[in-house]
C-alpha cells in the first residue's frame, strides 16, 4: 500500500473520509443557516468560520475504476456556502493538511469555486487573525487547534440556569 508521501493525488476515497463527507452533507447547510440567522437576530455581522484540519486534496476518485471524482470536504462546504450566501453573509474557510502536495492540489480547486470572493485559505500551517477579535492558530498534524472568539451577546438575550 502506498504511503501518503508516494500515493497519487487524488486517490480513491477512503471509507472514513466518505463518512465525514456524508455527515457534512447531512448537516452543514442547516447549521450555516441557523448560525447566520442567530448572528443576524443578535444584530451581529453574519460571519462564520469553517476550519478543516484534515482537508485532503479537495477531490477523490469515487471508486478503484477511477472513472468519476467526488468533492472533498472544503469543496463541499464552499459549494454549500456559495448557495446560501446572500446580503452580508460571509464564510471563512481555513483548510490545512500535513501533506504539501494535497494542499497544492486543493488550493486552486477551492479558489476556483470562491465565486463570492470570501477569505478562503489553504496551507500546511495556518496562523492568522480572524474577524471580530477572534484568532486561530494551528499546525496541521500537531493535534492542537486554538480558536479564540469574542462573540458578544447582548445581556437581554442571555439565559440563566
Amino acid at each position: 500500500m502506498p504511503t501518503s508521501a508516494t500515493r497519487t493525488i487524488p486517490w480513491v476515497i477512503e471509507q472514513q473520509t466518505a463518512v465525514k463527507h456524508q455527515l457534512l452533507r447531512s448537516y452543514i447547510a442547516t447549521w450555516m443557516n441557523i448560525l447566520w440567522q442567530q448572528q443576524e437576530r443578535l444584530r451581529q455581522p453574519p460571519h462564520l468560520i469553517y476550519v478543516d484540519g484534515f482537508a485532503g486534496p479537495g477531490e477523490y476518485w469515487s471508486t478503484e475504476k477511477r472513472d468519476s471524482k467526488v468533492d472533498g470536504s472544503p469543496i463541499l462546504v464552499g459549494k454549500v456556502a456559495n448557495e446560501l450566501m446572500r446580503g452580508q453573509r460571509k464564510l471563512d474557510i481555513i483548510a490545512f493538511d500535513t501533506d504539501k502536495r494535497t494542499v497544492d492540489h486543493l488550493a486552486p480547486l477551492l479558489a476556483g469555486i470562491n465565486t463570492k470572493q470570501q477569505a478562503w485559505e489553504v496551507g500546511t500551517r495556518i496562523s492568522r487573525p480572524v474577524p471580530r477579535g477572534s484568532s486561530i492558530s494551528s499546525q496541521a498534524g500537531s493535534g492542537t487547534i486554538t480558536l479564540r472568539s469574542s462573540l458578544s451577546i447582548p445581556s437581554d438575550t442571555r439565559t440563566s440556569r
